[in-house]
Formats: structure tokens, sequence, C-alpha cells
């Protein structure tokens, strides 16, 4: 299919489809994309489900899509959006579900002109040398044994047996694992999928490309990434195959097992639900009236003036950890700011 549908041009660099009510939206959509890609975009009738995004309740602001967008499952690969806390939704599988799927780039000193006429036997070699396809399988072999250790150890497993460098865990996220994964929770039937696929790139969206930096946009960036006009790069794309795919199946399933009991973080939420005597209200509005309930007395007790200005910086989720960092490296300056109390 192809969209036919609107899609007008805001400048050299984004697309809008405009609200609709016919369609149900609820706000415009936005694709960022030149000239050049547009076309290919319209080709497999991905707007159509940047447009659909934009029809979910509590969306806030417009759909977007970024410029790798293409077919996904509900959302398109590529989109985003924001949703309310209090009216909208989440969904693991809004554009399909994966553990650590991402992309790396990898630079390389070789130019153009390096390559020669050789361009095209590299791209057979790493064609035959890289596992691809649908159930394909990869090309280390490992025991249930390496597995446990590639599960616990991530990439610090890989550079120790030899598939990559000590420095190329300092930029890796977490170090190239996460300290408190808990690998007794991942089941049989996780394990015996990922076991043979280890070192295969998968299928989907997921690919290897070679490229070329044509153009440095940024110097002093680029210098920090080691990026110069005219040099060779390889970009992989791939997830944690059938192992991250099965984890994840394996909780949504748990997941369904526990209707009984319906946690919502705001009470607005209970509404949507047919069996209110099930609802549990979590979270949030918990912490807020704790808040709510207590700032008068601490306001009194710190000195703090009715009209200076509180900022709550130590709350929320364990995933809220990243963001407490950055604001105990920032305390100083935010201290600095006059009438603000942390």
């Amino acid at each position: 299919m192809v969209w036919e549908g609107k899609l007008n041009k805001i400048d050299d660099n984004r697309w809008e489809i405009p609200m609709d009510d016919s369609l149900g939206m609820r706000t415009n959509a936005v694709i960022y994309a030149n000239e050049d890609m547009i076309s290919q975009i319209r080709s497999d009738n991905a707007p159509q489900q940047a447009a659909n995004v934009a029809c979910l309740p509590g969306i806030v602001g417009s759909s977007m899509a970024m410029p790798d967008i293409h077919w996904g499952y509900g959302f398109p690969i590529g989109g985003v959006a924001a949703v309310d806390g209090d009216s909208g939704s989440i969904s693991p599988g809004g554009i399909g579900f994966d553990i650590n799927c991402g992309v790396r780039l990898i630079k390389t000193d070789l130019t153009l002109e390096d390559l020669g006429g050789n361009k095209d036997a590299l791209v057979d070699e790493l064609y035959k040398n890289v596992p691809s396809g649908l159930g394909s399988k990869g090309l280390t072999k490992v025991g249930y044994k390496e597995l446990d250790d590639i599960l616990t150890y991530g990439s610090e497993w890989a550079v120790e047996n030899g598939y990559g460098w000590e420095r190329d865990l300092e930029v890796t996220e977490e170090g190239g694992h996460m300290e408190d994964a808990d690998i007794s929770v991942v089941s049989d039937k996780a394990r015996k999928r990922g076991l043979p696929q280890l070192g295969s790139l998968g299928s989907g969206n997921h690919f290897l490309e070679l490229d070329l930096v044509e153009n440095v946009f940024d110097e002093d960036t680029a210098k920090v990434f080691g990026l110069k006009e005219g040099t060779i790069t390889v970009t992989v794309h791939c997830g944690s195959r059938g192992c991250g795919h099965q984890i994840a199946t394996d909780y949504l399933q748990e997941m369904e097992r526990y209707v009984k009991k319906i946690f919502v973080s705001f009470p607005e939420g209970a509404s949507h639900f047919k069996h209110q005597e099930k609802i549990v209200v979590s979270g949030n509005p918990i912490r807020k009236s704790f808040l709510a309930a207590q700032v008068c007395n601490y306001r009194d007790k710190m000195g703090v003036a009715d009209n200076e200005f509180f900022l709550l910086c130590f709350g929320g989720s364990r995933g809220a950890a990243r963001i407490n960092e950055v604001l105990l490296e920032s305390a100083g300056k935010l201290l600095a700011e006059p009438g603000l109390r942390l």
C-alpha cells in the first residue's frame, strides 16, 4: 500500500499530516525527512501508522516519526509519542518489543580510495560472515554455562573472549551490563531460543551497512567520536534475538495472570476498568499526597517563605536513578539560583 493522504511540507526536513477528525486524529503527525526520503516513506504506507498514533487517547503534542520511519506493528518504526499521565496509555507492543535493541556505529580509518574496486567483494564477505535472516544461527557456539555468563556479564564476556576491546566498554551504556540483573528469572524457553543465535543479526529491520562520512556539521563532536570526512563507518542494528523477545513475552503473559488486581498510578485511570473492586491506586498520587500533606509543616520547620519555590529532585521510580544523578551533580549550580530551595 502507498500513503495517498495529505502530507504537507513544513520545511526542508519536516512534513505534516494535518489533524483530521474524520480519521479520529486528536492531533497532527510530523515526519522528519527530506525531499529525497519522502517518496520511499510514502511507498510502504508508514505515514498511515503515524496518523493512527495521533488517534491515541491522552496523546500530548504531535505524533512524530524520525527519519528511519517504516512500517511497524502498531506505531511505525521510528514513531514517537508522549502521552498524558492521567488519560494516556502505554503499550510494550506499540512498535514491537525486544530487550536492548539498538544501533552501534563503528568507525574505521578506511577511505573510499582504500577500498578501490573491492566494495562489492567486501559487502559479499560481510554477508557471508555475519549470519542474518529469520531464525539464523550465530557463529559463536556456546553452552548453557556460557549463556549464563553472557546474560550476567554482557559485553564484558565478549571482551574477555576476544570479541572486542576493553575500551569498547567505556563507550557502552552501563559498561556493557546491568549490575543488578537477575538471570534466575530468565525462563528455560528464552535460554533455548537464545542459545543458537549469539552472533547473528536477525531479520526484520535489523541491518549491517557500510556508510561514508560525507559531511561533518559539528567539528567538536566529530572529533570526540573520531569521525572524519571521507572515512568509512560500519552501522549495526540488532537486538537480543529470540532470548530477549521470549523474556518480554514471558512477562507479558505473567502480567495477564494477575488481572485479579489492577494497579493504576492515578485514580482517574480506574474508570477504564469494569471491576472497580480490583483497583489499587499506587505510586504517583500516593507520593504526591504525602508531599501535599507535609509541605506546610516543612515550610515552617525550614523557615521557607510561602512565595519561595521548591524543586523536588529526588523522587520517582527506580528508573529515575539517572535523572537523580544528574540533578545531584548539578546541585551546586541549582543552589546558586536565587529563591530556589532543593
